[in-house]
């Protein structure tokens, strides 16, 4: 009986050994993607993110969506990132997205006003803090001096997807630290800012997976393969103020 006994402890010790040794992979998130077939990546090296649009009914979620992505983008460590302001001469992040279109001559003075070679649009679709959290992002990241979206994302991250859960707990465990929560990396679900960090996070790997695939293809730029891809967010076509044909961003035809 002391037999049986030990050796069964020793198989859960073993298997509890195997188990620590499996590497986390968590699902991919299920996002639409888009980025250009060929850009010059290493050009970019200041990108201005734009005051956010807010289309939730939680006015405070801009602010504190706008700080998550400035740090998540900045710990990225690929470039630098200032924030911008909403004068009479910038584009405004509202305009742009109910629109579809952006005007080059204010794209042109942002780029010259910061000296920056990428402007980022983000707006968010929706938003809940409660417990479990959700939100909903669109962003566009365009090229001031072409006047074209080089890349671009639409998703939802939703606390009650199991796929989304667990990355969340993984995000948390890896990279925060909650030393006097008895919840450990569950935390991030009663945690607005933390859930936020989370999907600029996320954000933030898209736009570096990007980038890798750019300088391993010789500059042309390409979709993570993770990802679900179609032209751009929503199927919308982004169009220059002073261009009459829809050939800014490549038809699904095209692709």
């Amino acid at each position: 009986m002391r037999i049986l006994c030990v050796l069964a402890l020793i198989g859960l010790g073993l298997c509890g050994v195997g188990c620590k040794s499996k590497e986390f992979v968590p699902e991919p998130p299920k996002l639409t993607s888009y980025s250009t077939r060929e850009f010059e990546w290493d050009e970019v090296q200041r990108i201005v993110l734009m005051p956010l649009a807010n289309r939730s009914n939680v006015p405070a979620a801009a602010a504190q969506v706008q700080q998550a992505l400035v740090a998540e983008l900045q710990k990225s460590g690929r470039f630098e990132v200032v924030l911008g302001r909403n004068d009479s001469q910038d584009p405004r992040t509202e305009e742009v997205f109910a629109s579809g279109r952006f005007d080059e001559e204010q794209l042109l003075h942002v780029k010259h006003r910061y000296q920056a070679q990428g402007v980022l649009f983000v707006q968010i679709t929706q938003y809940s803090g409660f417990n479990p959290p959700q939100l909903g992002l669109s962003m566009l990241l365009v090229s001031p001096a072409e006047a074209v979206v080089i890349a671009a994302v639409d998703g939802l991250w939703d606390m009650r997807e199991a796929g989304t859960l667990a990355r969340a707990r993984h995000y948390a465990g890896q990279n925060l630290n909650f030393p006097d929560s008895l919840f450990g990396d569950d935390r991030i679900l009663d945690s607005p800012q933390t859930f936020q960090r989370f999907v600029a996070y996320e954000i933030s790997q898209v736009i570096e997976t990007a980038t890798l695939k750019a300088n391993a293809n010789g500059g042309a730029m390409g979709v993570p393969e993770a990802l679900v891809t179609s032209p751009v967010p929503n199927g919308a076509s982004y169009t220059p103020v002073s261009q009459q044909q829809p050939a800014m961003v490549p038809s699904a035809e095209e692709q």
